[in-house]
């Protein structure tokens, strides 16, 4: 389809779908360009200000208002009555709708101009200490005796001047900040002006000579410090250690509970051995169990079962591929009837629970042939 360019009237062809879409109304991107700078000056018919408009908009009648608020309010609206006020604060026409102005009362044109005459009534008006400017401040800052400065930077400004302080000790004139309530100039002053209103007074726990201020003696017994003060409020006793005979000190409550005093949990598991344990029974327990429970023969069954490899050495199974074998360690000469030889290296093979059962001093075997 052949269109000619809005700049410099040349013909040039488009698709007709660009046409209908309003695109390609110049020949090329110099011309587009040019075409968008010569514009046209034309003045807002709501507010009369200056703005620029494209020849084509002019053409076509549009470009009459600056903005699309000024547009909204020049557009007539039927039905919607509006009224002209003028602002309280800058003394400015605005127009309102009549219901809105019947209802509230409408005084201000913005929300700044309402903002503004707020602060003037809820404030003070102040003068600044650093720059002597004047400003607002609220009357909740005041109140808290806030406020004193314009902003941060006169407050810092202020802060970084210095003033000339008389120390109360050696009276040596010294600088300081004049936000500070300093009255000493050195450590030394310090110490000195603290020990000059001290009393001396003895421990009550241990005599040692203290000095503090009067405001922290209190009652009949004072303290150096907060341990000696905490060791002497002890209601408990010293008492020795069952087992190691070493003095410990016991709560009331832990000395009414415990009547076998221990210093620690070592003390107490190796008192309760033997005939001191809770659950003796006058050795019951049997000379055979005891050596089987013993650390001597857990070693030896873990020797035999390294030195086979934890493998049967009759069928020669052993644990692996989702096969669980259980393995024991045997005796080749009886545990019952080779005491010496019990412990004993060489006598002990490693076989699976199957093959155990087959020996001939499984499970007693042995016991029962020397007793026929």
């Amino acid at each position: 389809m052949e269109v000619v360019c809005q700049n410099c009237k040349k013909s040039f062809d488009i698709l007709p779908s660009k046409v209908r879409k309003g695109e390609r109304k110049f020949c090329s991107k110099l011309c587009f360009a040019q075409g968008k700078a010569n514009k046209i000056s034309v003045f807002c018919e709501k507010c009369n200000k200056e703005f620029y408009v494209t020849p084509s908009r002019f053409r076509r009648g549009a470009g009459k208002h600056c903005s699309k608020k000024c547009f909204y309010e020049n557009k007539p609206k039927p039905g919607i009555t509006t009224v002209d006020k003028i602002c309280i604060n800058c003394e400015k026409t605005f127009s309102v709708k009549k219901s809105r102005d019947e209802r509230n009362n409408v005084l201000y044109c913005s929300k700044k101009c309402r903002g503004e005459t707020q602060t003037k009534k809820n404030c003070i008006l102040k003068v600044c200490e650093t720059c002597n400017q004047e400003f607002y401040n609220s009357l909740s800052k005041e109140k808290q005796k806030f406020g004193k400065f314009c902003s941060d930077k006169c407050r810092i400004n202020r802060e970084k001047e210095r003033k000339e302080i008389v120390c109360v000790v050696c009276n040596n004139v010294f600088l300081d900040i004049l936000s500070s309530l300093k009255k000493i100039c050195s450590d030394d002053c310090l110490s000195i002006y603290n020990n000059r209103y001290k009393i001396v007074f003895n421990c009550s726990f241990c005599n040692k000579e203290v000095k503090k201020k009067p405001s922290l003696i209190r009652g009949e017994k004072n303290y150096c410090s907060k341990a000696c003060c905490s060791l002497d409020k002890r209601k408990g006793e010293f008492v020795l250690c069952i087992n190691c005979g070493k003095e410990i000190y016991k709560n009331p409550t832990s000395l009414k509970k415990y009547k076998n005093p221990f210093c620690s949990k070592e003390c107490c598991w190796k008192f309760k051995v033997g005939e001191n344990a809770p659950g003796w029974r006058g050795g019951v327990t049997s000379e055979r169990k005891k050596q089987r429970d013993s650390k001597q023969y857990k070693e030896w069954r873990t020797q035999v079962f390294e030195r086979d490899d934890y493998t049967c050495q009759n069928c020669k199974a052993r644990n692996g591929n989702g096969k669980a074998v259980y393995l024991h360690a045997h005796h080749i000469k009886s545990f019952h009837n080779f005491p010496e030889l019990r412990f004993e290296l060489d006598n002990g093979v490693t076989l699976c629970i199957e093959c155990h059962k087959e020996t001939e001093n499984y499970g007693g075997k042995a016991k029962k042939s020397t007793n026929i």
